[in-house]
């Protein structure tokens, strides 16, 4: 049984708070243990598997690009000179390296404009790509970035914002892949405050006109704001205080205070009720930025669930379709909230959802035990199975290394394989071993001097 394809997301490069940017500069300890690891368990393949970076690998929101791709170059250097785990790479693009998808677009465009004759009509502007591998886009960015880590003979393409992987056999399920932000009310603002205004209207109908409503603003608020000079700092302060209920709580009052005194309120004369109606919007609007991955009570809320299924329904059947879909049983492999998870569930199209959360590499501020990391690996019959690495909690964090099921599901012949790969007897493989040390040493160092 072959590892066909591995799903990261949510590495976060460049960012501060991501495990795999390095405490001291240069040293990559644990992101040479962790491609030690995978290394050791493609080891038996026929051929490499397909690595998917399935969104937010590079910190675009909050790092600058020499900080994001100073820590992307070890990683590529790795995972393809160093360790030889793949030989090519399906990037798609989050919503915090949605300017991977910017970049790529636009040159896709310019290489239309430079095939069209001169009596050709203008084409228009892809916004978004096929969803199968090889009808991928290229990135001049990123090719000319990997072509100087001197990678070994890789292939990168950008697909957004979807991949679907079709079954080799009509009992195989379909794997459709996708960050996961369009399951969220915050990357549709632009579509849904325009049907707001405009309840008459029609709200994007297809995909690719979902992207074009709210790809301008995803970018830059999200891709772009965060890495503006001194404002991108300040900005950075502001989003983790409104996403953090604690830092909210202890800022408000001073923020409140700004805010009413700059503005002045006309026609409200005391200055106190000035600050009242500042803090009532504040809070509102904290409320609305603490997404899915700020609630730390539940893996996955009904209410993203819900937002989850909207957006396969709405903009993604078409596409499955194209890929021959028909019905079958499909897995959804999504991050973004770095909540690791699987489970099972149907919707109106799907009769059998598998929904797999890839969780992510991002130690948070304050200790969550439902964040954590996964690898996502997918056999060569389409079967998705979690790999659980770890979960976060208060000292440091609860080691898995195992792959474990959904809920009420045995683990299946492929899942068990896995494991078999990890450890031996109850005890972690050599390898494995290494990158559980790493990882615990980098977590101890990074919540040193937390208190419970």
């Amino acid at each position: 049984m072959q590892i066909k394809y591995i799903v990261l997301s949510d590495l976060h490069l460049g960012e501060e708070d991501s495990l795999f940017t390095p405490l001291q500069k240069g040293e990559k300890n644990l992101l040479s243990a962790f491609a030690n690891g995978l290394h050791f368990l493609v080891n038996d393949n026929v051929e490499p598997p397909t690595l998917v970076l399935n969104g937010d690998i590079l910190g675009l929101s909050f790092s600058t690009y020499q900080e994001s791709l100073t820590v992307f170059d070890q990683f590529i250097k790795v995972m393809t000179r160093d360790h030889s785990i793949c030989k090519r790479i399906a990037y798609i693009p989050g919503n915090h390296d949605h300017h991977i998808w910017q970049l790529a677009m636009e040159s896709h465009y310019r290489r239309k404009l430079e095939k069209r004759k001169s009596d050709e009509r203008i084409p228009s502007m892809d916004r978004i790509t096929s969803a199968q591998y090889e009808e991928g886009v290229k990135s001049e960015f990123i090719e000319a970035f990997v072509n100087g880590t001197q990678a070994m003979d890789t292939e990168l393409k950008v697909l957004y914002p979807n991949m679907i992987i079709p079954p080799n056999d009509i009992n195989q399920p379909y794997v459709l892949i996708h960050h996961g932000h369009f399951a969220e009310n915050t990357y549709q603002f632009i579509s849904k405050a325009l049907k707001a205004l405009y309840p008459k209207e029609s709200g994007p109908l297809t995909l690719d006109e979902l992207e074009a409503d709210n790809g301008a603003w995803i970018n830059f608020a999200f891709s772009e704001l965060g890495r503006s000079g001194a404002a991108g700092e300040k900005f950075e302060k502001l989003m983790n205080t409104l996403s953090s209920i604690e830092m909210f709580d202890e800022s408000s009052g001073e923020l409140s205070e700004n805010v009413a005194t700059a503005l002045d309120y006309p026609y409200i004369p005391f200055h106190a009720a000035e600050k009242f109606l500042t803090r009532r919007l504040i809070q509102n609007i904290a409320k609305k930025i603490r997404s899915e991955r700020y609630q730390a009570g539940t893996v996955c809320s009904d209410q993203a669930m819900a937002g989850l299924t909207e957006y396969i329904e709405n903009y993604c059947i078409p596409q499955m379709r194209i890929a021959g879909w028909k019905g079958e049983a499909t897995t959804l492999i999504w991050g973004h909230t770095h909540k690791p998870f699987t489970k099972k569930t149907c919707t109106a199209s799907f009769d059998e959802l598998k929904v797999v959360n890839t969780g992510g590499w991002v130690l948070p501020e304050e200790p969550k035990p439902t964040h954590g990391g996964s690898i996502t690996l997918i056999s060569d019959q389409n079967e998705v199975v979690d790999l659980r690495i770890w979960n976060d909690r208060i000292q440091t964090a609860k080691m898995h290394f195992k792959v474990l099921p959904s809920e009420g599901e045995n683990l299946s012949e492929f899942g068990q394989h896995i494991n078999t790969m990890i450890s031996s007897e109850g005890s972690l493989n050599d390898h494995w071993l290494r990158l559980k040390s790493e990882l615990e040493k980098e977590i101890v160092l990074r919540r040193k001097g937390h208190k419970a």
